[in-house]
């Protein structure tokens, strides 16, 4: 399917020092996309990258098809964005809120009246269209957030962490909304909620440093077997890394190893045992690690930062 967002190789330094380092992504209509990292990872240059706000250094963004640095208004008109902090004027009714943001997007008299009714009707606020957005709920004021973003009709909508700040309610409610969104976008997720992630994301892409060190379907993630192996004698790590089934090596500590298989586990921990054997490794233990968002996060993220 042909990519509404692709981001190719993009990079950007401040002062110097790079914040995103040669990232790539894809995103295609009916696609729900986490972009995970920890503070300073680089997630908010790239949303700032992606919508435009800053330029790449190197690399290229188009947005359906258009070069978002070339033609940067009329890549815009198919992008929607709900940053952190809703971009809400406090004074205005839901409904002037909302057909101002139809008129500042060109549209007609009666493409706003339409559009207007149709964003509040997707985004149940009928209930609250007369009222000021300072008196509503930080519930409301999200999904009014959600509206002014799709209320043009975008093929691709970003959404920097919707659900902070909301109950257990209002984020159930959240992600109802996000997966309907799917049915008409391709949807950018930034979040540092993995249960956000594992509710409602087909594919998570994980930064570290400005780089990305993790890509895959949310449902791929059980293929990526991980064992966790404790000697007598730890084996060098290039010998296990030499090893084809082997995706990578991390060391747990002096003499721990935990290990990410990329075919049968069964077969793998058979070979390493007799490896093991025939090396004097002294074997001590071995067992499956289940794996789950959390462990990737924990491994690709989280692992060698102090």
């Amino acid at each position: 399917m042909e990519p509404i967002i692709q981001a190719t190789n993009i990079s950007h330094h401040y002062r110097q020092q790079a914040s995103v380092k040669e990232l790539s992504l894809t995103l295609s209509h009916g696609e729900v996309m986490a972009l995970l990292g920890t503070n300073g990872a680089g997630k908010t240059t790239t949303l700032r990258l992606l919508t435009g706000d800053l330029a790449p250094n190197a690399g290229k963004i188009t947005i359906n098809n258009i070069d978002l640095n070339l033609h940067p208004r009329q890549a815009k008109k198919s992008l929607g964005y709900l940053p952190d902090t809703a971009p809400l004027y406090d004074d205005l009714s839901v409904d002037e809120y909302l057909n101002y943001c139809a008129r500042i997007r060109g549209m007609s008299r009666e493409q706003t009246r339409d559009r207007v009714q149709t964003v509040k009707t997707f985004c149940e606020l009928q209930s609250v269209s007369h009222r000021l957005i300072k008196k509503l709920s930080k519930g409301y004021q999200q999904r009014i957030g959600i509206a002014q973003a799709i209320i043009h009709q975008p093929k691709a909508i970003i959404l920097d962490e919707p659900t902070n700040g909301l109950d257990p309610t209002q984020i159930h409610e959240m992600r109802d909304l996000i997966l309907h969104l799917r049915n008409d976008a391709a949807v950018l997720l930034s979040t540092h909620h993995l249960n956000d992630v594992e509710q409602v994301c087909d594919r998570v892409h994980m930064l570290k440093q400005g780089r990305t060190v993790f890509c895959k379907n949310i449902d791929d993630l059980q293929q990526a077997s991980r064992v966790r192996m404790r000697f007598n004698k730890t084996p060098p790590i290039e010998d296990l890394s030499k090893i084809q089934a082997i995706d990578k090596v991390h060391t747990i500590n002096d003499n721990t190893v935990e290990l990410v298989i990329n075919e049968n586990l069964d077969t793998v921990k058979n070979n390493l045992l007799e490896m093991s054997q025939s090396n004097a490794w002294g074997l001590v233990e071995i067992y499956d690690i289940r794996e789950t968002l959390e462990n990737v996060f924990v491994s690709e993220v989280l692992r060698g930062i102090h």
